[in-house]
């Protein structure tokens, strides 16, 4: 779709049900509704993947406004957040408006400058960190919960903050990516 358009919540909900009977066991999307009337529509669907163990990362509606699935419980919800944070920083929230979920913050203004080649506040840009996060977790623990991989990031990302280990910039380029995700161990 192009900037400023809309997608069915009917198509999204078909895009859903092909993960779930595919047995998709991340599933990335940076995609989502704020209407409340739409989130009903999805929710069940939702609830089963969840319930199958489904891993399921959604950006956060760039509005602020609350966004589903990213609000749905067990979803990890994430937006690019640069009001509190520092550059390169990451904080979770045990909670979020409308929700019991994790809400998942990111200060990465920098790294997606280097990517978009200009300013650019998107939560679709922020949730891929996240997803890179999942990804290595679900290389060593292929039949991995939510619970658990919420517990890997917890881990990671006090490393990330307070130790620095991962050199951020370095994730721009596609040769680093392949790095991180073709290491036996992934460091954050």
């Amino acid at each position: 779709m192009e900037t400023g358009e809309r997608g069915s919540i009917d198509s999204f909900k078909a895009a859903l049900e092909w993960c779930l009977k595919e047995k998709i066991k991340l599933v990335h999307m940076s995609v989502g509704t704020t209407n409340y009337i739409d989130a009903k529509k999805i929710e069940n669907i939702i609830k089963q993947m969840v319930s199958n163990k489904m891993i399921l990362c959604a950006a956060l509606s760039n509005t602020n406004f609350p966004t589903w699935p990213a609000c749905f419980d067990g979803v990890f919800g994430v937006r690019n957040y640069i009001a509190k944070l520092q550059e390169k920083e990451i904080s979770v929230s045990k909670s979020f408006p409308f929700s019991e979920m994790n809400s998942i913050q990111l200060n990465f203004d920098d790294v997606l400058k280097k990517i978009v080649g200009k300013e650019y506040k998107s939560n679709s840009f922020a949730a891929p960190i996240i997803t890179v996060l999942l990804i290595c977790y679900l290389r060593k623990n292929k039949k991995g919960s939510y619970q658990d991989a919420k517990k890997f990031i917890m881990n990671h990302i006090n490393k990330c903050i307070y130790e620095k280990e991962l050199e951020w910039n370095g994730i721009v380029n596609n040769k680093a990516w392949s790095r991180v995700l073709n290491k036996k161990r992934c460091v954050f």
